[in-house]
């Protein structure tokens, strides 16, 4: 298996190669990883017509992520010349080297997990899976998108050329796979390390700001109904009160009945 432990979250892709005079115009992919079923998992697609390069990927909250990188640098890649290409794929961004020179970095959803059990396919047309003549230099996969910046460009014509001291085991060099449409040596580096020991509980962090003041809440539903209560202490009557003071003259009566004679 070219990915026999499969690709990690975050890598490096790194490719030289030209056009050739029949494929500068062409629609294609120069990599590819499709499942067992057909269904692409991630690709590196050139479209000529558009003078564009696609990164696309099986997303986890859609169908695909894509990032598509379109500038004057990216078109210069159409000529019939040698290029590099670097592409880093980090968790939420892919930044896009062309000869060894920064050309964008551009935002990317999340990823679902590739699913390797299928074939790795190198330079085939969009429609129709037809080979691409193109001629491919090198092809390279590293386990750390770190390694697009690290490029060095010694292998181009008028490419930069500052070398730079790694200190990575040599890469497994293997043929690509049966479906492969180009005949170049494709290095991977060994992406199965071990996880390492769990690490120790970090400290409590600060605590967080007071929060803002909450909507108010909906009603609450009617309480249960009380127990009886207990029966209220009777009281005796209380002791004659003193005399109280003189009241006010009351309004005259009315006039009394005639009396007899």
């Amino acid at each position: 298996d070219v990915f026999p432990q499969g690709l990690p979250d975050e890598y490096a892709f790194v490719t030289t190669f030209k056009f050739r005079k029949a494929s500068r115009k062409e629609d294609w992919y120069i990599w590819q990883i499709i499942d067992k079923y057909g269904i692409p998992q991630v690709s590196i697609r050139l479209d000529g017509e558009n003078r564009a390069l696609e990164y696309n990927a099986v997303g986890l909250a859609r169908d695909a992520v894509r990032a598509v990188f379109r500038s004057a640098r990216v078109s210069d890649l159409f000529d019939r010349g040698w290029h590099k290409v670097a592409l880093g794929i980090q968790a939420k961004a892919v930044s896009l080297y062309i000869d060894c020179k920064l050309v964008q970095v551009l935002p990317i959803e999340e990823r679902e997990n590739i699913d390797i059990q299928g074939k790795t396919v190198i330079g085939k047309r969009l429609y129709d899976s037809v080979p691409i003549d193109f001629d491919l230099q090198r092809m390279v996969i590293y386990c750390d998108s770190r390694h697009a910046e690290l490029e060095t460009c010694c292998d181009i014509p008028s490419g930069p050329c500052q070398v730079t001291v790694l200190t990575e085991a040599p890469p497994l060099e293997v043929r690509p796979t049966v479906g492969s449409e180009q005949v170049g040596h494709l290095k991977i580096f060994n992406c199965s390390c071990p996880p390492g020991q769990k690490g120790e509980r970090g400290p409590l962090g600060f605590e967080g700001p007071k929060g803002q003041k909450g909507e108010r809440g909906i009603p609450g539903l009617p309480g249960l109904r009380g127990e009886k209560g207990e029966s209220g202490k009777a009281y005796g009557i209380g002791e004659k009160g003193e005399k109280g003071e003189e009241g006010f003259p009351g309004f005259p009566g009315l006039k009394g009945d005639k009396g007899e004679k």
